[in-house]
């Protein structure tokens, strides 16, 4: 089941460069989670499977981002 998110952005001066590279990683998570709900709407199960994997791929990305664990 997908759940909707919504990004909401601070003030570019106030976020550090690890913080904006969490909110590029989450945006586009954000773009494949409603292209992920579009496909599987259509019926494109393979596609929207495809597009459900590349938001864990960023959600994992931020993930560690976050914690300091990549550069």
């Amino acid at each position: 089941m997908l759940i909707p998110f919504k990004i909401v952005k601070m003030h570019p001066s106030m976020i550090s460069e690890n913080e904006k590279k969490v909110e590029e990683y989450l945006e586009a998570a954000s773009i494949h989670h409603f292209k992920a709900a579009a496909l599987l709407n259509d019926g494109e199960y393979e596609k929207a499977a495809h597009n459900a994997l590349l938001v864990q791929k960023y959600l994992d990305l931020a993930s560690e981002k976050k914690r300091g664990k990549t550069a």
